[in-house]
């Protein structure tokens, strides 16, 4: 089992658990989360776009080289109006069914990305966890990671 940044080469492994994540949101409002045909292709488009960027990063886990997780995170900037403009967001996890217990892959996924966040200067995290899901949110609890917005 390894962690690693990832690699162009990586994107269409990544996609498919982008596919997975996606199709696990839709036990909470299937209409909201439906995805069009495309959105594989667009995923992995977008993907191929970011993962240049500097601000940008993507860790996998991987086991026998095949990937059967990643979180992907990047640095945004909050209008000028805040004294603390950049912040680190981190904005999927996902770690196939087979590894979900029994391992710390969605732990070091996690891990990896706090460290880059720190290591980037930034000192705030934030992400967006549907509030239907349990576990997901137990999971960011986890990290201290508090509710502070709600949106309707």
């Amino acid at each position: 089992m390894v962690i690693r940044q990832a690699k162009k080469e990586d994107i269409g492994q990544i996609s498919d658990l982008e596919q997975k994540l996606l199709d696990y949101h839709k036990q909470f409002d299937e209409p909201l989360y439906a995805t069009s045909i495309e959105s594989r292709s667009s995923f992995s488009n977008w993907l191929s776009k970011r993962i240049e960027d500097e601000n940008f990063i993507s860790f996998v886990f991987t086991v026998n080289n095949k990937i059967f997780g990643y979180i992907t995170g990047w640095i945004d900037e909050r209008p000028p109006i805040y004294e603390i403009r950049k912040f680190g967001y981190l904005s999927n996890i996902f770690v196939d069914e087979k590894y979900r217990s029994g391992t710390d892959a969605a732990k070091d996924l996690a891990y990896c990305l706090f460290d880059w966040f720190k290591q980037k200067g930034i000192k705030y995290v934030k992400t967006s966890c549907d509030e239907r899901n349990n576990t997901g949110l137990k999971f960011f609890m986890v990290y201290n990671l508090k509710i502070i917005q709600k949106q309707c």
